[in-house]
């Protein structure tokens, strides 16, 4: 997948996973071991987007999503600015997280917003290859230190909120590629946003196209 792969099948699950493998290949998805997703303890992914009323709460939403994931034993990942990480972390141990100890795990993973963005974003627009560059290398490792049952992984953060204020297209179309990807690997996602963005005018059309990137609104 790093390489620009579709797929990924480790040997010893080649028996189970060919046929669905090839399956996804043949109707443009991509595909990943079992091993790898946890995906026989969960039938799919989820990938939803909560509405918040102030940036404190998205905050708050954000990091009851990832502590209660770390707190059953799986890695999560977030993407956050670095001026904003201390309180996301703050509140992460509101909810019993042991953020040391995650981290010595290598259960939490938690990305800078601007270096991230650098990795793929080219000219304001997210490159899809660039992305799942960067993103498969860290959702592979976070995987392999998860010890949870289900989705391995949880992810969340503030990519795509950022972006939707500046290009709503080119946020949509990031949320594209994060779907893909908790698909393919079986992910839990979880986007924050602000609930104005539901009711400005001249960005409901946009924001519709927005929540049908999404398995779940709340």
């Amino acid at each position: 997948m790093v390489a620009g792969a579709r797929g990924y099948i480790l040997k010893p699950e080649l028996g189970r996973d060919l046929l669905p493998a090839m399956q996804a290949i043949a109707d443009g998805k991509r595909w990943l071991s079992s091993t790898l997703t946890g995906r026989d303890a969960h039938a799919g992914h989820r990938h939803a987007i909560a509405l918040y009323a102030d940036d404190t709460a998205v905050l708050d939403g954000n990091a009851q999503f990832v502590a209660t994931a770390l707190n059953a034993g799986k890695s999560a990942i977030m993407v956050v600015a670095d001026a904003r990480r201390s309180r996301f972390e703050r509140a992460m141990e509101a909810y019993g997280v042991d953020i040391a100890q995650a981290a010595t795990e290598l259960r939490y993973v938690p990305l800078n917003l601007a270096a991230l963005f650098a990795e793929f974003m080219v000219d304001g627009w997210p490159d899809e290859g660039r992305f799942w560059k960067a993103a498969s290398v860290v959702v592979i490792a976070a995987a392999r230190a998860s010890h949870g049952s289900g989705p391995l992984v949880a992810a969340a953060g503030e990519g795509c909120a950022t972006l939707f204020g500046v290009n709503p297209d080119a946020a949509i179309r990031l949320e594209c590629m994060w779907n893909e990807l908790a698909e393919a690997y079986n992910m839990d996602v979880f986007c924050g946003y602000l609930e104005d963005v539901s009711r400005h005018g001249t960005l409901t059309p946009a924001f519709q196209r927005l929540c049908r990137e999404h398995t779940a609104v709340i």
